[in-house]
């Protein structure tokens, strides 16, 4: 496992329900273009959380071929989804290295691009956290949004998505900027620059995570990866 696998699992791992009510202020569009230039500001304090919305819909993401199919379990329940093409999965003894893992929180899958170098700070995971307390299964994805903006000095670029992991409603968003090197793994250089997407899940007993890390330059490759995750998932009979 690279040095980047063992230091990807930073602060956002561990953000959880800082909002004391429901407040689902989110729009229902993403301007993908936007998001490829790495344009706009941060979405929590400005333009992209101010429309209240009563449907949550479904949105189209952008989705490369899959190869196989993955079985997790999360949070108690039993996940398929297809292995996006050019992906491999981590085995449970490199998962359990990596920092993500604690006692609220767990790394379900961890995914890697073949063809990239080791050194790139390039990832995919399914991570779980568990309610701590009875306060944190208040659902607020602004209040989210702005505690992972604190936790790793990225900025959200465009709005807060709601779409549906399967059957379950989710949000989704889009990060930019640059992190310490010590934070990814990189611990020579001072900064590093990353793209970043993440999908929050609400569930009974935590909340499922899927996150996508990458350079700049390989965002839209691994954009379809994350797609491809999202729109193959799949919540298996209890």
């Amino acid at each position: 496992m690279s040095m980047i696998d063992e230091g990807i699992g930073f602060a956002i791992g561990s953000i959880f329900g800082e909002g004391p009510k429901v407040r689902k202020r989110v729009q229902s569009g993403f301007p993908w273009q936007e998001f490829m230039r790495a344009e706009g500001g941060v979405v929590g304090q400005s333009r992209g959380l101010s429309q209240e919305i009563e449907e949550r819909r479904h949105q189209e993401l952008p989705a490369s071929e899959v190869q196989g199919t993955a079985t997790i379990q999360v949070l108690g329940r039993r996940a398929e989804f297809g292995t996006p093409a050019g992906w491999a999965a981590r085995d449970a003894d490199e998962r359990a290295l990596m920092p993500g893992n604690g006692p609220d929180s767990a790394i379900c899958a961890a995914l890697y691009r073949t063809d990239a170098d080791p050194s790139l700070v390039y990832s995919l995971q399914v991570l779980t956290v568990s309610h701590v307390h009875p306060s944190q299964k208040e659902l607020d994805p602004a209040l989210w949004l702005l505690a992972t903006e604190r936790a790793t000095g990225l900025r959200a670029v465009g709005r807060v998505v709601c779409v549906r992991l399967a059957s379950q409603p989710a949000y989704l968003w889009h990060m930019a900027g640059t992190m310490p090197g010590s934070a990814v793994g990189r611990p020579h250089e001072s900064m590093v620059e990353v793209r970043s997407s993440e999908l929050w899940c609400p569930l009974p007993d935590g909340t499922a995570k899927i996150l996508l890390v990458a350079p700049p330059e390989r965002m839209r490759e691994g954009q379809e990866a994350f797609g491809s995750l999202i729109s193959s998932w799949r919540w298996m009979p209890m």
